[in-house]
């Protein structure tokens, strides 16, 4: 029995909308309630045992070896400092492998262990807004009523953020109670992130004339050091292995990136690499950051895994019959980014296929992501309008609806490869024999290369009443599937009259 193919559609799946890759937009999370931030909070508030007791949040793990970040001054002179961590293990802390944070009253101190401890999970603490809940943790020193240290966590509001020269880098002003030996301990955001670390609290010293001694009086404000500060000032130190600290970076980068300081774009992108080698954001921005630079060798290493990357995704996905927007729009992106850069640099083969490809999905949202790619890249935008012209043509037509093979020969065909273009029109029709269209594509390209008999044969074929019959009522009749302009070219001169 013959087949047509012009009503050809993939599998229809079911539809999740998450977010999308490339330009930083914002993505609806679930927030926290605070005892969940709590419970977050405690598997990674640590004590720190010392001359000047306060708090630590660990950041960071290397095999046996744990990074926990705390303030500089609760380290701050050489004595025998102790973590305790949340399951009240108690670790010795190597005082010369402290690594003190210049211009900033933070510290990286180390502990070894081979129990398993969580990390906290890092935030983006340039997003951090007045008005915004914020939650402080840590073991403050006892008291009269409380006579024990405890794990404590307090929740309050950004009050403001002071200028960035702000002495050690105490910029964010929050209206959390603290108390001592909560110095060093973790900010966390709406979401459970990690954004700052606690240290100072804002008041003034009062004379006590029944004492004659100076009191310290609190103002009801407390002072944190943005995460961001850390991660600025700890270059050109790697940052302690969290594959969270990415996105912060991700992030800062895109900034750059959008700022035309392309320099600054691939250190950051490169840094996000580094502490997470798979996060696709990072990979992909780094290509067009490198793309934007004019370096075309690694933009293409970078689109290439990237491709790699978001096709395992899709194929996972395929296998559980559902679909993310996310996933479409990854694959858009990153195929769109491979084939714009393969088009422009003259393997202009490769990029049209990547762009059929593409669209053989059938998909509105992937065919509306081709038109409004997210692309930080100025370069990559306007270089990508050729090829996005091509898919113009193929989806001003039914071609998007055909089996790949169809519009992989046209592809030859537009690009002057003729007989390259023939094996891909005869397999069709070996699987559609009755279909003039494929018979008009096939005689087309075999008498442009001089294969005259086999053509005449076909063309002959393409006058039955069948034939006619079968274009009858399809859209576009007989150029309804074609989007090469040299095949429409070709095929108007061919095309029978209609009975």
């Amino acid at each position: 029995m013959s087949q047509i193919f012009v009503n050809f559609n993939p599998t229809v799946v079911t539809i999740a909308i998450v977010g999308t890759m490339g330009v930083s937009m914002p993505v609806a999370i679930a927030q926290l309630n605070q005892q969940q931030v709590s419970a977050m909070a405690e598997q990674v508030t640590v004590l720190i045992e010392g001359q000047n007791p306060g708090s630590g949040v660990i950041i960071g793990q290397s095999g046996d070896s744990y990074f926990v970040l705390t303030a500089k001054h609760v380290v701050a002179t050489p004595d025998e400092y102790y973590i305790v961590t949340p399951d009240q293990q108690k670790y010795p802390i190597d005082y010369q492998r402290i690594n003190k944070i210049l211009d900033a009253d933070l510290a990286v101190v180390q502990f070894t262990s081979d129990r398993s401890y969580d990390l906290a999970k890092i935030g983006n603490s340039d997003q951090v807004s007045q008005g915004d809940t914020v939650y402080i943790a840590g073991w403050p020193h006892p008291g009269e009523a409380i006579t024990d240290r405890i794990f404590q966590l307090t929740s309050g509001t950004v009050s403001g953020r002071s200028p960035s020269e702000t002495s050690d880098g105490y910029e964010l002003v929050y209206t959390n109670i603290t108390r001592s030996g909560m110095s060093g301990g973790p900010a966390f955001n709406q979401n459970g992130e990690l954004i700052g670390i606690h240290g100072q609290s804002e008041g003034q010293n009062i004379y006590n004339p029944d004492t004659g001694d100076m009191v310290s009086v609190k103002a009801g404000f407390n002072l944190g050091i943005p995460l961001a500060i850390f991660i600025q000032l700890n270059e050109p130190n790697p940052l302690p292995p969290n594959p969270s600290f990415a996105k912060p970076l991700t992030d800062a980068a895109i900034q750059a990136l959008g700022d035309n300081r392309v320099t600054d774009a691939i250190r950051l992108y490169k840094r996000a690499t580094e502490v997470n080698p798979e996060y696709l954001e990072a990979i992909f921005g780094l290509g067009q950051a490198y793309y934007e630079s004019g370096d075309q060798n690694m933009a293409l290493s970078q689109f290439q895994k990237t491709v790699e990357l978001t096709r395992a995704e899709m194929n996972r996905l395929r296998t559980l019959s559902t679909m993310e927007m996310v996933a479409y729009n990854n694959q858009v992106n990153a195929e769109l980014a491979l084939g714009t850069l393969l088009f422009t640099s003259g393997d202009r083969l490769e990029g049209l296929n990547l762009l059929v490809g593409l669209l053989q999905y059938n998909n509105q949202m992937v065919r509306d992501k081709l038109f409004q790619p997210d692309f930080a890249s100025s370069r990559l935008l306007s270089d990508a309008v050729p090829l996005q012209q091509y898919g113009e043509k193929i989806l001003s037509t039914t071609a998007g609806k055909l089996p790949l093979e169809f519009n992989q020969g046209q592809v030859l065909y537009e690009l002057g490869q003729v007989q390259a273009a023939i094996p891909y029109f005869q397999s069709l029709l070996e699987k559609h024999t009755n279909d003039p269209r494929v018979m008009l594509a096939l005689a087309i390209a075999l008498q442009e290369t001089g294969q005259s008999d086999r053509a005449d044969v076909l063309l002959q074929e393409m006058q039955t009443e069948q034939s006619q019959h079968i274009v009858t009522g399809e859209p576009g009749g007989w150029l309804g599937i074609f989007w090469s302009d040299r095949l429409i070219e070709k095929a108007r001169i061919l095309i029978p009259p209609q009975r």
